[in-house]
């Protein structure tokens, strides 16, 4: 039997592009990894090459889930191509990796 644990609103907390969101503040990562998040948006359009190393040694480094988008909005964001995060796992290796996070044997 397993269980499938989430957060108590449902969900599993990740940190979305934080190349974008954290800019020039990049060292504020470990302050949120300790306040309990479970994963980075490693692979990101927003993400450089050398950021997507940084944040993918931080959630290797922590034991975090590891998970990629392009943040795509349509006409919003033209610049941005659906599905072009760059990332170099296989879909079926993140999803496993998200699975084992969350899930417990009982």
């Amino acid at each position: 039997m397993y269980v499938v644990i989430f957060n108590n609103r449902g969900g599993i907390p990740v940190i979305a592009h934080p190349g974008d969101n954290l800019r020039n503040n990049m060292d504020m990562i470990d302050n949120i990894i300790k306040e309990g998040i479970r994963g980075i948006e490693v692979f990101s359009g927003y993400h450089t090459p050398d950021q997507v190393a940084y944040f993918q040694n931080k959630a290797e480094k922590n034991k975090l889930i590891i998970t990629c988008g392009s943040d795509f909005h349509g006409k919003n964001k033209p610049h941005i191509q659906l599905g072009d995060c760059k990332c170099i796992f296989a879909e079926t290796y993140l999803i496993d990796r998200l699975k084992e996070a969350v899930t417990i044997k009982l």
